[in-house]
């Protein structure tokens, strides 16, 4: 018996019938073997059909006369969710409502994980991307916060603690700020930290910062700053910041230098694949991060793990993203998931 992770969209398909893929050689694939749906795919299933209680009740009866299994998040799992995962009995407004919650903050757990190693990452290397050929206050700065913060440690835990509660409020509360602009601000955020402390102390003898309280010309800066730039021309800095790379302006000189300094020790190969993928993205080819990456990385992650192969009908993702993963180098796991695609296209 071989196992496949679904994800959102040939699952929708197998349940609504929507012609996105072949019905009858997808579930031909399925039949005499296991099929696995993530947390994050039912997470966005109970966000689409939010209002359509009759298409979320559709999705579970399929689960469970197709007998998939629900791959949870063992740190956030708990026996209720499996309870309502597998109820016998067709669950009531106040148990999809339970269910919904949940799920939520099982998402909410993992992405926000997620998105605490991004942003220390992308911090981290915006920040040394910036330093200047000859030693000044703020390579003196870089030097001090890499110290104190032991590379931007904090980051997770932070990142933790502040987006948890966003994200529920995002996905629960009817006119709220979308998760995905509040993503988009914490990348502003760090940009306009690291941006005008440079303006602050490029140029100024590197001693300048033991010696002085900048504090108020760092907020003069700042006051200024605002005036002429908003969050939405993060994209537009990166750009900047490594066309000054590319100009030999500054002090790496390369990709390979800026990535040299990543430290991966906390992380298996899949995750370093990940992360590289995402900062490249930002960093190099300017491109605004999709959160929303995130949960093909979850079906990705769990396929690579626990299964044979992911079904999906995303091509791209596999041909031109995941393709390019070290770790997927002559994988069987690559090669089974591309004849997949072929075989429900």
């Amino acid at each position: 018996m071989q196992k496949y992770v679904v994800d959102t969209n040939v699952l929708y398909s197998l349940v609504f019938n929507m012609n996105r893929c072949n019905l009858n050689n997808t579930l031909a694939i399925l039949t005499g073997n296991k099929g696995i749906i993530t947390y994050g795919t039912l997470f966005e299933a109970f966000t689409k059909y939010k209002e359509k209680k009759e298409n979320l009740y559709a999705i579970l009866k399929f689960l469970d006369d197709y007998k998939f299994e629900v791959a949870g998040n063992s740190k956030k799992d708990n026996e209720l969710f499996w309870k309502l995962i597998y109820s016998e009995k067709k669950l009531s407004d106040l148990g999809l409502m339970a269910l919904k919650y949940l799920l939520v903050f099982q998402t909410s757990d993992y992405v926000n994980r997620v998105l605490g190693e991004i942003f220390k990452t992308f911090a981290f290397l915006y920040m040394n991307m910036k330093l200047n050929k000859v030693e000044d206050a703020y390579s003196m700065y870089v030097r001090y916060s890499t110290i104190v913060t032991d590379g931007f440690s904090h980051f997770p835990p932070l990142v933790k603690s502040r987006f948890e509660k966003l994200f529920f409020v995002s996905y629960t509360q009817d006119n709220s700020k979308k998760f995905s602009a509040i993503v988009q601000r914490e990348f502003w955020g760090i940009i306009r930290s690291i941006e005008t402390h440079y303006a602050t102390l490029a140029g100024k003898e590197p001693q300048y910062i033991v010696e002085n309280d900048f504090s108020e010309e760092l907020k003069k800066v700042t006051d200024e700053f605002d005036k002429q730039y908003c969050e939405n021309d993060y994209l537009l800095f990166i750009q900047n910041a490594y066309e000054q790379i590319k100009n030999g302006e500054k002090n790496f000189s390369d990709d390979n230098d800026i990535f040299s300094l990543i430290d991966y020790q906390a992380l298996d190969s899949l995750e370093r694949d990940f992360l590289n993928y995402c900062i490249r993205r930002l960093l190099l080819n300017r491109g605004k991060f999709k959160y929303n990456d995130i949960i093909d990385y979850m079906n990705l992650s769990t396929a690579f793990r626990y299964a044979d192969g992911l079904l999906t009908l995303d091509k791209p993702f596999l041909t031109k993203t995941v393709s390019k993963f070290s770790c997927m180098y002559n994988s069987s796991f690559l090669q089974t998931s591309l004849e997949l695609i072929e075989r429900i296209s």
